[in-house]
């Protein structure tokens, strides 16, 4: 029995005025308990959460009283995965700095700190109270709602200040078997936004794809084009030249996977 992993990012409605300054606040009281746990946890040489917690939860409990204690809960388990991560990357000579930096902050919801009500709006537990947060759905979001997938309770939010948003990072989860007989011909395949990696047997394969690169580039050749020929010129011609595009590449993918699988 093997477990299937998918994250999910799924965009809120534009924000009011007040939601929007409470999840700042939030994302900055996060921020420096979060920088404090990742400090004492690389210059202590601790990357366990049960230790960073068991050091350092009471006293930070007490400095941060108007933060909801179990933000300094999943703060702890979000340094002891940037440590991990910092400290592999340095093993393999690939850190790009000296210590491990708190730069972009996602902040780490557990089942105290968020509710689902229904599928399109979430409530997160902030300093300043229960904050309801209406969602925008999108196709993926309800294939893997309705294809008997299974919702984590371990969501994580990020502010996109551009669009004045949240973008929600759900899990989704899944159980697969598979037979010991069957074993030699699972293909691992990780997809990511600008290549796709796949092993088979011993052997890991990566295909540049570059479909990052497109997708922005379609993002700010649309914004130009909405305002000069409208919605319509860009549902029709614009989004059907990006469809084609990347579909090319991923029957291209396909093909390489084919050969060497």
């Amino acid at each position: 029995m093997s477990e299937v992993t998918r994250t999910v990012i799924v965009p809120s409605v534009r924000l009011s005025e007040r939601k929007l300054r409470v999840f700042k606040e939030l994302e900055e009281l996060y921020r420096q308990v979060l920088t404090e746990l990742v400090d004492y946890g690389f210059r202590n040489n601790i990357n366990s959460f049960t230790r960073l917690k068991r050091d350092k939860y009471c006293e930070l409990r007490e400095r941060f009283q108007q933060l909801p204690s179990h933000y300094v809960h999943t703060a702890c388990q979000d340094a002891s995965t940037r440590i991990k991560s910092f400290n592999k990357l340095r093993r393999r000579g690939l850190a790009k700095s000296e210590r491990p930096e708190v730069s972009r902050v996602s902040i780490w919801l557990d089942d105290h700190l968020w509710k689902r009500i229904g599928y399109t709006t979430i409530l997160i537990y902030t300093h300043r109270g229960w904050i309801p947060v209406e969602l925008i759905p999108h196709k993926l979001y309800w294939r893997y709602i309705n294809g008997g997938w299974v919702l984590r309770t371990q969501p994580k939010i990020k502010i996109d200040y551009r669009r004045r948003r949240l973008l929600v990072y759900f899990v989704f989860t899944r159980a697969v078997n598979v037979d010991e007989d069957g074993v030699k011909h699972v293909v691992s395949v990780d997809i990511n936004e600008n290549n796709v990696a796949f092993k088979v047997l011993d052997k890991v394969y990566i295909l540049e794809t570059g479909i990052k690169r497109i997708t922005v580039g379609y993002a700010r050749y649309r914004e130009v084009v909405q305002g000069v020929k409208g919605n319509g010129y860009v549902g029709r011609a614009v989004h059907g030249r990006e469809r084609r595009r990347k579909k090319d590449i991923k029957l291209k993918d396909c093909e390489h996977s084919r050969q060497h699988g």
